[in-house]
């Protein structure tokens, strides 16, 4: 609460926004990187895209305010803008045949496989994120980057963002290269084959190595570190935090 109303909880919110931004700046990028050769065009496209998402880390990184409440309407408004380039450079690395009218969460009812799967990846790693935080002793609903509110765990959503694109993101765009699109709904709800590709190949990207702060370990494991790295920042016991970029 302490760090809610000054410069940490700023700080927290900058780097966990920024985290988020980055990463989807590098899926964009390695997206473009891949289909230089076979599709120039494109590739330049997305390059273009990646580099105005990084502008918006960038700008994000440079946001000031005494405490949250003050330096929240800004970095939200930024992260929102690198979003909307993001998603719709998203739209144009899937397979051809998948329709994505842009992004829409679970409340808008979407009804394209893309966002649906979305959404049911994101509640399985908000489950990871809040075992993680509470694991770490913290109050779930009391965040920084998001808004406290009895109906959602702030905290969980703020750490969530520095995973989205390094886990959920990247798995679906693999599992819609293996599914046939049209198949993977029934009723406007994901059919039972593809809850089940998306289960299994949500846990095993948990499981795949990756190293960052100069540990090599499975992503999962990263996610509860995140948390308590985070709580050895605000009990001054690490200098600093640094959200979880990917590859």
């Amino acid at each position: 609460y302490e760090a809610q109303a000054g410069e940490k909880g700023v700080f927290i919110a900058k780097r966990m926004a920024w985290g988020k931004v980055v990463n989807q700046k590098t899926l964009i990028y390695h997206a473009a990187r891949y289909r230089l050769k076979s599709k120039p065009k494109l590739g330049k496209e997305l390059l273009e895209a990646a580099r105005e998402i990084s502008s918006f880390a960038e700008e994000i990184g440079s946001v000031e305010g005494k405490d949250v409440e003050e330096a929240r309407p800004s970095i939200m408004r930024l992260e929102a803008e690198a979003a909307e380039v993001y998603w719709r450079s998203f739209r144009k690395i899937l397979p051809e045949g998948v329709e994505f009218p842009g992004r829409r969460k679970r409340f808008d009812e979407p009804a394209d496989p893309a966002n649906i799967l979305l959404n049911y990846g994101y509640g399985l790693l908000a489950s990871e994120v809040l075992l993680a935080v509470e694991y770490a002793g913290f109050e779930p609903y009391v965040g920084f980057l998001h808004k406290d509110s009895p109906r959602r765990p702030a905290l969980v959503m703020d750490l969530m963002e520095e995973f989205r694109q390094p886990i959920v993101d990247r798995v679906v765009l693999r599992i819609l290269r293996t599914i046939n699109p049209q198949e993977a709904l029934e009723e406007g709800r994901l059919a039972r084959k593809a809850r089940v590709e998306l289960v299994k190949a949500f846990y095993q990207r948990l499981d795949e190595k990756y190293t960052f702060e100069k540990r090599a370990l499975p992503i999962g494991d990263h996610i509860i570190l995140q948390a308590r790295r985070l709580a050895m920042y605000l009990l001054d016991r690490a200098p600093t935090y640094n959200p979880f970029v990917g590859r």
